[in-house]
């Protein structure tokens, strides 16, 4: 191993540039001998007080979504070309930014390799970039992957 890149944290929201993200990931690990680890956020719903009956269920169609993208994901990484192990897989539920963040800080990843342009438009102009928020506040550094066509996925 180089010492420079021991494990990798791929985030993935199932969109294309995460896919690019994933590709990049897998050949960097390949390269240098590094563990890659993936995990996949699921939002949690907000939910008016009087509608909170249903909000288990919300929730966890949330974390069933986010589970099947982990798993595509994964199956993606396993049959590409890069011959790479996912040594670990993590589901969590949150706020994206705030829980890829947590993890990589968790595993003491080297890099976090996350997707420019996510599945969610919506919640990026209502509340920012993802993968803004992670290169801010990540302790390690962060791979960008664009598609480089600007448009949104």
């Amino acid at each position: 191993m180089s010492g420079l890149c021991e494990k990798v944290l791929l985030a993935t929201d199932g969109s294309g540039c995460a896919d690019l993200a994933a590709r990049l990931a897998a050949r960097i690990c390949a390269g240098v001998g590094a563990e890659l680890h993936v995990v996949c956020v699921g939002e949690i719903p907000l939910v008016h007080p009087e509608e909170g009956v249903g909000q288990l269920a919300l929730y966890r169609e949330s974390e069933e979504k986010a589970r099947a993208t982990l798993a595509e994901q994964v199956a993606r990484i396993k049959a590409g070309d890069d011959e790479v192990e996912v040594s670990g897989t993590h589901l969590s539920m949150g706020r994206p930014d705030v829980e890829i963040v947590r993890l990589a800080e968790e595993l003491d990843a080297d890099l976090v390799a996350i997707g420019g342009t996510g599945a969610d438009s919506l919640r990026r102009s209502l509340m920012g970039s993802v993968s803004e928020a992670v290169t801010l506040h990540a302790h390690c550094s962060v791979l960008v992957a664009r598609d480089g066509t600007g448009e949104e996925d």
